[in-house]
């Protein structure tokens, strides 16, 4: 046994703020320091019990597993305080030698009186608490704690909770607490440290090393042992882990070594997790006992980091952490690829998907990983989590991509999101030219079909391209197939594109009929272009009601300020607009375009419709220069697409307007493609069949573009609608 705190070793660093909370903890019948090895319990205490400004006697007593015999521990107190108090136990040593087997019931109370004849305060440090073991000791303790007289009590350094009654000493606020939070160390703190030792190191170092070691003081003590003669401080900082000789033989011999067979190959085999819960542990390991197991090792301080106050989650400290796992590729590597396999089936089915491929990647397990990535493709996809898909075959690499055609056409997928055409038709045809026998991500029911929805979606190719790979992947889609919605869409976008308000209208109609609600996207940019759609027909009420639908289902799926949303606010625009409130209808444009400027815009399409959109209100605002830059960055996307319908000669419209207009049209309005291409035909004597005919148009088109020009001219007849577009310069 020691009787004297361990005397301060060079480099020590002063915990001042932790000394005097111990201080002021003054009227407190029992003081625990509880924290994992390396926290510097000890130190502390120590620390505590040699300043000289007591005013009261500070006994020292470092614990031995000899010591849970309560004869040994009553024994070892009284020389404790003897060392400081000359005759202290003299009527209790003969209880302890009287010879009966165990000690007397009478001692805790004759002690109890001995200690309360002491002069001044008295704190009895009690260091190593978690050595004792048995229930007759931790009786002894707790009589003796729970009737110490006034201005006695009793401090442990322990790494466990001891089996005393804390509860209820808490409850009376008779207890003071210090734990590994308390105990940790803090930047300023570790830079100390590390002056003391004459390392000189940055501090954005200091820092690092706090994170990776979480402040645990030992970690940080023995980084510096090789910070002392490391001519590269910072790529020591940078490499510094678990694995670290000193931090790995430190752990194992004072935590992992220390630990029965069961209880090491409990940790060994869970290190392969980031988070634990018991039923995840069991999936790995025996069933039925790991929330147990979990619980007994935080209570134990073996570097187990609760996550929720329930004590359902929790996670190895990271220096541990690595260190276990170094130990397990060590010993037995050939387990861990099953352990991560039979964790990554427990995540899946518990909808943890992203923690569920990482174990899969970690195992280099990429069949089973692109068999998760394939089941949950599309879900991860409406959740806007497309980036982690992308970092997931990024990690697979190309090789592994290209030998899947099921992740062949997912990679296709995500290169059309990010606005890669040339990498999205690149693993196109990668997938086109497999097969797969396995469920295919997405809607798709098979890999051409997948292939060329994803092409007829984004239209990289040119409308006239894009409306023929919807039509073929239709052909190709069975009835009822949940894909048909998505091709409809398209359609009825194309059909925008092309200036027939009036057969968009119609297929959007179809699509949102087949759609299923939970297909919220869909839904939402559905009824934005629907809308759209009404507005440029002069259906004005129709086109409030469909906007307000779409910005309803884009604030109760989270999705108003996603880039996909940016359509409802386009739809929202143009309407403003067709009521006459241009400022705000050019404010709601704006935003959409800032929406498809974030990262996931999906195609070209809804960002040049935007851009001629705000074009053509800048105009009629009298904001030239802001109309010709948004015009000039339209002809840059353009440039970049081999067909574009009508969307060219409705560029030059703009621009024509532009530069001869000086008046307004009414309401503030400018003509759609469309209504330009029948308003062109007016001045002839053709009928309203006849120009259908001609446009490849409905005669309810024609009539309701010839209702949109006579209100945005602001004129009532045919003549003289030719009159006021003739002043305008548009015909």
């Amino acid at each position: 046994m020691r009787l004297v705190p361990p005397p301060a070793h060079a480099g020590l660093v002063p915990r001042p703020r932790l000394t005097q909370a111990l201080t002021a903890a003054a009227d407190a019948r029992l003081i625990i320091a509880n924290a994992p090895v390396g926290y510097g319990k000890s130190t502390l205490l120590s620390q505590w019990c040699q300043q000289e400004d007591h005013d009261r006697v500070m006994a020292w007593l470092e614990l031995e597993p000899a010591d849970s015999d309560p004869v040994h521990l009553v024994s070892d107190i009284i020389h404790s305080v003897r060392m400081h108090v000359p005759g202290f136990g003299a009527t209790v040593e003969p209880l302890l030698h009287a010879g009966a087997t165990g000690i007397p019931e009478t001692t805790a109370g004759r002690l109890t009186e001995e200690l309360a004849a002491v002069p001044g305060g008295l704190t009895i440090v009690l260091d190593d608490y978690h050595l004792l073991r048995g229930q007759r000791v931790h009786q002894l303790m707790t009589e003796l704690v729970t009737h110490l007289p006034a201005g006695t009590q009793v401090a442990l350094g322990t790494r466990a909770d001891p089996a005393l009654p804390l509860g209820r000493l808490r409850a009376l606020g008779a207890m003071a607490e210090l734990r590994a939070g308390d105990l940790r160390f803090d930047v300023d703190t570790t830079a100390a440290l590390m002056a003391s030792a004459g390392v000189r190191i940055r501090a954005e170092d200091v820092a690092t090393l706090v994170e990776r070691t979480e402040g645990w003081p030992g970690g940080l003590y023995l980084a510096l042992l090789s910070l002392r003669d490391d001519p590269d401080p910072t790529a020591f900082v940078e490499s510094f882990a678990g694995s670290h000789r000193h931090i790995a033989d430190y752990l194992s011999e004072q935590v992992l070594q220390r630990q029965s067979g069961a209880m090491r190959n409990f940790l060994l085999r869970t290190s392969v997790l980031e988070r634990m819960s018991g039923p995840l542990c069991d999936a790995l390991l025996e069933p039925g006992r790991s929330h147990a197991v979990l619980e007994k090792l935080e209570r134990s301080n073996v570097f187990v980091v609760p996550l929720d106050d329930s004590r359902d989650w929790y996670r190895y400290h990271q220096l541990f952490h690595q260190m276990l796992r170094a130990e397990l590729a060590r010993t037995e590597p050939e387990t861990v690829p099953g352990l991560r396999r039979r964790a990554s089936q427990w995540l899946e089915d518990d909808g943890q998907l992203e923690q569920a491929v990482q174990q899969l990647l970690a195992a280099h397990d990429y069949e089973h990983a692109v068999e998760v990535i394939d089941r949950h493709w599309w879900d991860l996809f409406n959740s806007d989590q497309i980036d982690t898909v992308r970092t997931w075959l990024e990690t697979m690499g190309t090789d592994v991509v290209a030998a899947h055609p099921a992740a062949a056409l997912t990679a296709g997928w995500v290169a059309a999101l990010q606005g890669q055409p040339e990498a999205m038709e690149r693993w196109l045809r990668v997938a086109e030219g497999g097969s797969s026998d396995g469920q295919l991500p997405g809607l798709s029911q098979s890999l051409v079909s997948g292939a060329t929805a994803v092409r007829g979606l984004f239209g990289f190719s040119g409308l006239k391209a894009r409306r023929a790979d919807l039509e073929r992947a239709w052909d190709l889609e069975p009835v009822g197939s949940a894909w048909r919605p998505f091709l409809l869409w398209g359609l009825g976008h194309v059909a925008l594109l092309s200036g027939d308000a009036g057969q968009a209208a119609a297929q959007f109609a179809r699509a949102l009929r087949l759609t299923d609600p939970q297909q919220t996207v869909l839904t939402m940019i559905t009824l934005a272009e629907m809308s759209l759609a009404q507005t440029k027909l002069g259906h004005v009420a129709a086109a409030e009601i469909m906007v307000r639908r779409a910005e309803a289902v884009a604030g109760s799926s989270g999705l108003a300020s996603d880039s996909r949303s940016s359509g409802v606010a386009l739809a929202r625009g143009a309407l403003l607009v067709a009521q006459g409130r241009l400022t705000a209808g050019s404010r709601e444009m704006e935003r959409a375009l800032t929406l498809r400027a974030s990262p996931g815009q999906l195609s070209p399409w809804p960002t040049l419709e935007a851009l001629l959109e705000l074009a053509g209100v800048r105009t009629l605002l009298g904001d030239r220069t802001g109309a010709r830059s948004l015009l000039a960055e339209a002809k840059a996307l353009l440039a970049d697409l081999p067909d574009a319908g009508d969307v060219p000669r409705r560029l030059e419209e703009c621009e024509r307007l532009l530069d001869h207009s000086s008046r307004p049209l009414a309401y503030g309005q400018h003509l759609t493609s469309g209504e330009m291409a029948v308003l062109r035909l007016l001045p002839t004597s053709k009928s309203h069949s006849q120009i259908g005919a001609d446009l490849y148009v409905s005669v309810n088109t024609v009539k309701s573009h010839n209702r949109a020009i006579y209100r945005k001219l602001g004129v009532s007849s045919r003549e003289l609608a030719v009159q006021r577009a003739t002043e305008l310069d548009l015909l």
